[in-house]
């Protein structure tokens, strides 16, 4: 982080696992692997002396609580896809997650791996300077402290997705169950939105339970961070999630972005945060306060 906190976390060739933010990184580039994914990387790296069954992981990485060794009941092959999404994720190196056949998944000896307790490099904005953000940013992570969700809005092409998405990365260590990015650009109908959150949890559908009630009974008793990006072409699909998670979930907290604000109305924990325009050498915005009013309700 810029504050220069040392954060723990594993170092493997160009990569850092930072074990406090759930996040993985190359070269200092932050890679978009799911939170799945990370855990599963993290998981093989913390038992890099030994091959982990399929069993093994199913429980380490899916159970609720390992502690009971009981693995969740779930389909064989979402192991094996979610092998193959972390290795696609490590590009060239992802052949050092090995199979043993008819043993089980180890990380291969090439791998040069070292637990470190070295600052974490932090993941650039694409080579643009943050600018004109800090004091947005600054107020909305004062928001997030004693509000569940806060909404973005604004036109398009001004940094709803990038603000989010490094308030997302400020306040990651706050959410010990990890934060979850939903970017919901190329979902074309409302009743795929809540399939599109069961993507991002890496969770597997199931024939007794809709999707949004396999989404809420996993987050129900976790203190997690969704982040739901791009919701202005959804925002029948987008309102009835939140306010289903609002309730079903009470420990998660949400961000989302949109040309308008998808929060069902009534919402008391919803602040709606007008992003203005970027400017030449803005020091502050006069349109942004640090107290944000809840989100009207939308004309029936």
């Amino acid at each position: 982080m810029a504050s220069g906190k040392t954060v723990p976390g594993i170092s493997f060739g160009p990569f850092f696992l930072d074990s406090a933010g759930r996040r993985l990184l190359r070269d200092g580039h932050r890679v978009p692997a799911s939170p799945i994914e990370v855990k599963l990387l993290e998981t093989l790296l913390r038992n890099r002396d030994r091959v982990l069954t399929g069993d093994e992981l199913r429980l380490m990485v899916w159970a609720e609580d390992p502690a009971t060794g009981i693995a969740p009941a779930q389909d064989a092959n979402v192991l094996y896809v979610a092998i193959r999404k972390l290795r696609r994720s490590l590009g060239d190196y992802g052949k050092w997650v090995v199979n043993i056949p008819k043993v089980g998944y180890a990380i291969s000896e090439e791998a040069d791996v070292a637990a470190t307790d070295e600052e974490s490099p932090r993941a650039p904005d694409n080579g643009h300077p943050f600018v004109g953000r800090q004091a947005e940013l600054e107020r909305l992570k004062q928001l997030l402290t004693h509000t569940r969700l806060i909404t973005l809005t604004g036109p398009p092409g001004i940094g709803k997705s990038r603000l989010a998405a490094r308030l997302a990365d400020e306040v990651a260590s706050s959410f010990p169950d990890g934060t979850y990015a939903v970017n919901l650009v190329p979902i074309e109908n409302d009743a795929l939105v809540a399939k599109a959150v069961l993507s991002a949890l890496a969770l597997a559908e199931r024939a007794d339970r809709t999707e949004l009630e396999v989404i809420s009974e996993h987050l129900k008793e976790k203190r997690a961070l969704l982040v739901i990006d791009n919701c202005e072409h959804l925002i029948e699909g987008c309102s009835h999630l939140v306010d289903h998670l609002l309730r079903a979930a009470p420990k998660i907290s949400l961000i989302t972005s949109s040309r308008e604000p998808c929060a069902q109305a009534g919402t008391a924990s919803n602040r709606a945060a007008i992003v203005p325009r970027i400017t030449r050498n803005i020091r502050t915005s006069p349109h942004f306060s640090g107290r944000l009013a809840p989100t009207p309700r939308a004309a029936a």
